[in-house]
């Protein structure tokens, strides 16, 4: 008996540790992402960032909440990337509001006028209930990070809640993908 208690009380323990799987599994190839550009070079158009991107190293962001943490872990991404500006680090962040589309799409450029990001594009998808196809987007998570570098991925990391403290592994995994510091 108790050692069935023993065996019931390890087997809950292992069901909370279990992490959820959001995004692409690394060395997936990177599928296309038609995306609506609301703060980047194609305002105001519908376009694939993953094929303008190809090669370059990027960071995907999936944001389905943005709240006053996830704008912060967003800002502190941004900020990292800027510094390697040389290196052609970008980051597109894809906003999934799926029921509010042309408010999410009004909306981004005054989040990029308060914000002002550096090194990341604010896209809204452009479906009002579709997931990005062959992306492995869990809707579960508030946030999907996106680590992808010469067309593949590098690394993902699915968040339910998110803030700054969790942008430092992200960054490490994306610098990983830059060329040596000269």
């Amino acid at each position: 008996m108790r050692r069935r208690i023993v065996l019931l009380i390890l087997g809950m323990l292992l069901a909370g540790v279990v992490v959820a799987q959001s995004g692409l599994d690394p060395g997936a190839k990177v599928p296309p992402l038609v995306v609506y550009d609301a703060t980047g070079e194609h305002r105001g158009e519908e376009v694939d960032y993953a094929r303008l991107r190809g090669e370059k190293p990027t960071l995907y962001l999936f944001v389905r909440e943005l709240d006053r943490p996830q704008a912060r872990f967003i800002r502190l991404l941004d900020e990292r990337i800027a510094d390697h500006d040389a290196s052609g680090v970008y980051c597109v962040a894809v906003f999934m509001h799926h029921d509010e589309v042309q408010a999410i799409k009004d909306h981004l450029p005054r989040i990029q006028q308060s914000v002002k990001f550096r090194a990341t594009v604010l896209t809204a998808n452009p479906g009002a209930r579709e997931q990005p196809n062959g992306w492995g987007l869990d809707p579960k998570q508030f946030v999907t990070a996106i680590v992808a570098n010469k067309g593949a991925a590098v690394q993902s990391f699915p968040f339910v809640s998110v803030n700054e403290s969790d942008a430092p592994k992200v960054i490490a995994a994306l610098e990983k993908t830059l060329p040596p510091a000269r």
